[in-house]
């Protein structure tokens, strides 16, 4: 039942079965609120919901701003109360208030009246209005104390300031908010049709329903303009929030009532996408950033909530539009800075696709395309080329064409842009032939960057790969003969290289190995030492190897690579990106021997790859022992460096690679003359070792950390005399005296060394790389305590190792 100045909605409203069914539930709950924004439809669904109620009370009043005087809020429930129960109608009556709001005499009564009425349903609209704390303050010890017949449903554009969690955890509160009340595009199809008179296309409902999110005035306003409009896919189009009917009501319900200074931080809050705290102080300046947001939030301001934390909110479109479009009215306020000031907060957090948005909608073209360059991969790799794609189209040409990376660039447009393939592939056909040979070759260059970026079709990739190299004039023997043609041998050049890197890539991609070996191979000979491409050959040929189950050769590549980008300032370089897969795999391999068989992306058949029988090593072993060999033969610095990087290098350390970092901190920590740290990480290291039961790590590590342990006294004394005998014990008889064995690798490689093959002739040998032999010969000379091949050769043979 509603009092006499309530009344239907018009005729184009629709009904909502739905939430009148979810409001059923008012019927078992004390509390009931409606939460939204102004405009989402709470009056118009509890119109409906009460007409439906037949046969039961209902007691609906609408608070308006004269209702903060107590005696008047108390005159209008009793009103409506009596229409329910005329009984309550004395109570009007009353008039010793307390100053400000209800007070007890008064609650007592209305909490008995209220006791001797049937079961009855309040329900108190635009509950917003009151602002008189006292009076709010009562009403919600009035809700408390009032019988089990009494059920109140409020609505609200914000939540009141009363005691709620009590009702949640009785179970006894029911809310309907934003989500709820935002239409489906089935209803906003109806409310279109009702508002408009006739049916709209089904991409024109489409657009209008994600423009206004379900925002039910968004929609009626929209309708409204529709039945005037000579073009309604033109109006549906440009439909936002600086539509003349949608800016009115937004700025009469919402702005005008919002203070000057607050309506100045929407201003500048409105150029931000999605905003937090830490975003929002930094465009304006103020340290209670995360206040303003809950309050903002809590007040349906039009921000929605992104998340439970309460950390990332955003402004609905349409709200967010009108105030884009009045901040740029004004004039007063740098759009551009503010942007600025954005893309600096996100890019200093790692949000490189937010930053990338807010520099191109500033119009900071370089800024835009460095930060698309050095962030383009982690886009990729995630299968979202559109967004680069699109980033690159919105930066106008002149200014892509002197950029440095042009050709990469074009590249990646191209793959847009199916017809553009032809220009790129196709050096036959009629585009091919409107472009000179340098334009061809930059271009073809510009495209396989691109095409092993994006790993799409290698198919196509390592065609152009060959295509590529034969371009380079030639003057040595072929590299490679991938369709039976002569392919010419390579300068040293950086563009030969760049193209014998990505095409050893490409060549993986596409399941030819031999071929990506080769080129591989043959790219690490020619690359100088630090360089990007030696970085890039590495660690793509880790990833082969890897993948070919050869885990000790790929992981001896995989340390090679990281500390190659290490020292030359590379390890978050794209390049070094196949070394971390590499280091995954392996991992993978060690439990499950099977991964080459599943691993259907590269499209290669499993018998293609023979399984490593050497006992595999992590990562962190591989680092260790560079660091051991280089503190054994007095280069300190190098260790150091390799201690330097250990967090950057081994991401998830386990118990083994904490216990192998502190063995090389205690040795660096000697050779700087600090025996307290010395002691100190060999002491940690120890106990590290005794819970988890780790003995061979300091085998390993040589003579040197043996006779430090003896330094070792108190609780790990025990363990200490373990880690010794077994030093002692564990080796074969042919290496009794030697404190760390030889390896299996490095005894085949000490096998070869009366030969006096060369390093280059027993890296072919062992099918490895030159730097790889380097560093098992160390290993030899450190474990035999030799200085040079001839030592090493008279040592092994008074051991009886040769």
């Amino acid at each position: 039942m509603m009092t006499s100045s309530e009344h239907m909605g018009p005729a184009h409203l629709i009904d909502r079965p739905r939430l009148c069914a979810e409001l059923d539930k008012a019927l078992q709950c004390r509390l009931t609120l409606i939460i939204a924004q102004a405009g989402a439809g709470k009056s118009t669904l509890l119109r409906q919901w009460a007409a439906q109620q037949t046969g039961r009370a209902i007691a609906m009043f609408r608070i308006e701003a004269a209702d903060d005087d107590p005696a008047r809020f108390v005159h209008r429930l009793v009103e409506a109360l009596a229409a329910v129960d005329p009984a309550i109608a004395k109570v009007s009556a009353l008039s010793t208030f307390s100053e400000g709001g209800l007070g007890e005499p008064v609650i007592s009564v209305l909490v008995a009246a209220l006791g001797r009425m049937p079961e009855v349903v309040i329900v108190v609209d635009d509950a917003q209005r009151l602002s008189n704390v006292d009076l709010i303050d009562d009403l919600g010890e009035l809700l408390l104390q009032a019988p089990g017949n009494i059920h109140v449903v409020l609505a609200s554009r914000a939540d009141p300031p009363i005691a709620l969690s009590q009702y949640r955890l009785s179970d006894e509160l029911l809310e309907l908010r934003n989500v709820e009340l935002a239409f489906t595009a089935e209803e906003a199809a109806q409310l279109l049709e009702r508002t408009t008179g006739h049916r709209l296309s089904t991409p024109s409902v489409r657009a209008l329903h994600a423009r206004t999110e379900g925002w039910a005035a968004g929609l009626q306003l929209a309708g409204l303009n529709l039945r005037q409009v000579p073009d309604p896919d033109a109006f549906v189009a440009a439909f936002g929030g600086s539509d003349r009917l949608v800016a009115d009501y937004l700025a009469e319900e919402v702005l005008e009532a919002l203070p000057f200074d607050q309506r100045e931080i929407l201003l500048r809050m409105s150029v931000l996408e999605d905003m937090c705290a830490g975003l929002v102080h930094a465009v304006t300046g103020r340290d209670d950033a995360q206040s303003i947001l809950e309050q903002l939030h809590g007040d349906s301001i039009f921000l929605m909530e992104l998340d439970s934390r309460r950390e990332w909110y955003r402004f609905h479109h349409l709200f967010r539009d009108l105030l884009r479009s009045q901040l740029r009215a004004g004039g007063s306020t740098d759009e551009r800075s503010i942007l600025s000031v954005a893309a600096d907060w996100q890019l200093a957090r790692g949000r490189a696709k937010e930053a990338i948005e807010y520099l191109l909608r500033g119009r900071f073209w370089e800024r835009a395309l460095e930060a698309m360059l050095s962030n383009a991969f982690e886009v990729l790799v995630n299968g979202d080329m559109p967004t680069v794609v699109g980033w690159l189209l919105r930066v106008p040409e002149s200014t892509r064409s002197n950029y440095i990376d042009a050709d990469l660039l074009l590249g990646t447009l191209a793959l847009e842009d199916g017809g553009g393939l032809g220009m790129f592939l196709d050096q036959d056909g009629p585009a091919g032939d409107q472009l000179g040979a340098r334009n061809r070759r930059s271009s073809d260059a510009g495209f396989l960057a691109a095409q092993i970026l994006l790993a799409t079709r290698p198919e196509l990739t390592a065609a152009a790969a060959c295509r590529q190299i034969r371009e380079f004039p030639s003057a040595d023997k072929p590299c490679i003969a991938a369709t039976g043609d002569e392919l010419g041998a390579p300068q040293n050049s950086a563009g030969r290289l760049d193209v014998l890197v990505a095409g050893g890539r490409a060549f993986l991609l596409a399941g030819q190995i031999d071929q990506a070996r080769e080129l591989l191979v043959q790219g690490l000979g020619e690359a100088a030492a630090g360089s990007h491409e030696r970085v890039g050959a590495l660690s793509t040929l880790s990833l082969l190897e890897a993948w070919c189950g050869k885990v000790k050769r790929a992981e001896s590549l995989i340390c090679e690579a990281l500390l190659s980008a290490r020292e030359a300032g590379m390890l978050a370089d794209r390049s070094v990106t196949d070394a971390y897969l590499a280091a995954v795999m392996t991992s993978l391999r060690r439990g499950d021997a099977d991964l080459p068989a599943e691993a259907e992306p590269l499209r290669m058949p499993a018998t293609s790859f023979p399984q490593d029988q050497e006992e595999p090593e992590s990562l962190s072993t591989m680092l260790f022992e560079r660091a051991v060999s280089s503190l054994t033969l007095g280069d300190p610095e190098r260790a150091r460096g390799i201690v330097g990087s250990w967090p950057e290098l081994v991401l998830d350390p386990d118990p083994l690679a904490v216990v192998q970092c502190h063995i090389l901190l205690s040795w660096v920590a000697t050779c700087d003359n600090e025996p307290f740290e010395a002691r100190r990480h060999l002491g940690d290291a120890v106990k590290m070792a005794e819970i988890h039961g780790l003995v061979g790590v300091f085998v390993r590590a040589g003579p040197v950390i043996l006779r430090r342990l003896r330094d070792i006294s108190g609780p790990q004394a025990a363990f200490r005399d373990i880690i010794l005998a077994h030093a002692q014990q564990s080796v074969d008889p042919r290496q009794q005296a030697l404190p760390d064995p030889l390896t299996d690798r490095e005894l085949e490689i000490l096998s070869y060394l009366p030969t006096r093959f060369t390093n280059v002739e027993l890296a072919d040998r062992c099918f490895v790389s030159v730097n790889t032999i380097k560093t098992h010969m160390v290993h030899i000379y450190r474990k035999l305590d030799a200085t040079n091949r001839d030592a090493a050769i008279g040592r092994a043979r008074v051991l009886g190792l040769l």
